[in-house]
């Protein structure tokens, strides 16, 4: 991390999920919209649809999410599967 930039944390408040194709044969892909701090913000991560129910389950199963607006890690809090 460059000298000076800290964490941008920020807490993700909702999900919600689309699913897209392009054209018949293709695989598709999700995009996850996260609701950042009720509202303030929103950030979409898309996935392939090979690993849509990877993040799905992460989600589910998380207490808590966070989002390092710096780094594009999401922190997944207290897994419990």
């Amino acid at each position: 991390m460059p000298a000076g930039q800290g964490k941008n944390i920020r807490r993700v408040t909702s999900v919600d999920v689309i699913r897209s194709r392009q054209g018949e044969g293709d695989a598709g892909s999700y995009t996850f919209e996260l609701t950042l701090d009720d509202g303030v913000e929103e950030y979409l991560l898309v996935v392939p649809e090979s690993e849509a129910s990877t993040v799905a389950r992460l989600i589910q199963h998380s207490s808590s999410i966070q989002l390092d607006k710096n780094t594009d890690d999401l922190i997944f809090e207290k897994y419990a599967d």
